[in-house]
């Protein structure tokens, strides 16, 4: 597998494995990637957690979109990873940013109550 170091590197390369949804047209800034990727939250505001979430998009430009069976308050400080590619090659996206966004969704799946946007501060992308 080779991608680049680069958010948008790496999310063009998630973005063309088979099987992966096409990229819509945003007339935002930041170029967004519509992927729907396990996401686990493991810190808010500097309290361990475990939350199982599943990502809408993720932006080049510093931010994620996700679905969660929980709510979490504007302004919240959150660590996560987002897993890009599936074993044996895993790739993971650690990040850490604030809550800018979290709307009620009605009717909604289990598990996928609120959309939440959080920004991506910080970044690192690891091969296991």
């Amino acid at each position: 597998m080779n991608i680049g170091t680069g958010m948008n590197d790496v999310l063009e390369f998630v973005r063309a494995e088979p099987g992966a949804p096409p990229t819509g047209v945003d007339r935002r800034g930041p170029r967004r990637f519509s992927l729907s990727l396990e996401m686990k939250i493991v810190e808010i505001n500097s309290q361990p957690v475990a939350r199982i979430a599943r990502t809408r998009n993720l932006s080049s430009g510093g931010g994620v979109s996700f679905l969660c069976g929980e709510s979490l308050s504007v302004g919240s400080i959150v660590r996560y990873f987002v897993t890009l590619s599936p074993p044996p090659q895993l790739v993971r996206l650690s990040g850490a940013g604030r809550v800018v966004r979290c709307v009620e969704r009605q009717p909604c799946a289990k598990g996928e109550a609120f959309e939440i946007a959080v920004t991506m501060d910080n970044y690192q992308i690891s091969r296991e």
